[in-house]
């Protein structure tokens, strides 16, 4: 195996583990007892914009909404942030990609290569986009709202 190949490996790898960790800490946090140990190690993140500048950040509610859809509430997880819901499911179909590609005998290259530049930087404007499309909506929509308040609408 290359260099180039175990380094390849290696991020495929990486990002394959953050992600199910990602989606295993929202899922975790979604059925946890509230007075478990776990769940008040892991409290929930403040958001430093949100509660710097009074407007939520780009990715805003993002581990709100993970658990909104964990626990079966995806209309009200996509009207929250429908970044985040994209993302979310973005993420679960990518974990078995991911490991397909990190464990394949060919290189990643070989299916990405195929895919031609214009096509990636469209992807990217896109995708960069959305997020700030998703930003304005989160501005206008959830300036006053704090995750704990949504979470206690769903319980």
């Amino acid at each position: 195996m290359t260099r180039d190949r175990i380094r390849e490996r290696s991020l495929l790898g990486a990002l394959l583990v953050y992600l199910a960790l990602t989606l295993g800490a929202a899922a975790y946090l979604a059925y946890a007892p509230e007075d478990s140990s776990a769940a008040r190690a892991i409290r929930w993140p403040t958001c430093a914009m949100r509660r710097l500048a009074g407007i939520p950040c780009p990715l805003c509610f993002g581990t709100t909404t993970y658990v909104l859809i964990w626990r079966g509430h995806g209309k009200e997880a996509l009207s929250l942030n429908p970044f985040a819901f994209g993302l979310f499911w973005l993420s679960f179909v990518s974990i078995p990609v991911l490991s397909l590609l990190t464990f394949s005998r060919r290189c990643a290259s070989d299916w990405m290569g195929r895919i031609r530049r214009p096509v990636w930087v469209s992807l990217a404007a896109v995708v960069a986009l959305a997020l700030v499309v998703n930003w304005f909506y989160l501005i206008a929509t959830q300036t006053g709202v704090s995750p704990e308040a949504v979470l206690a609408r769903f319980p």
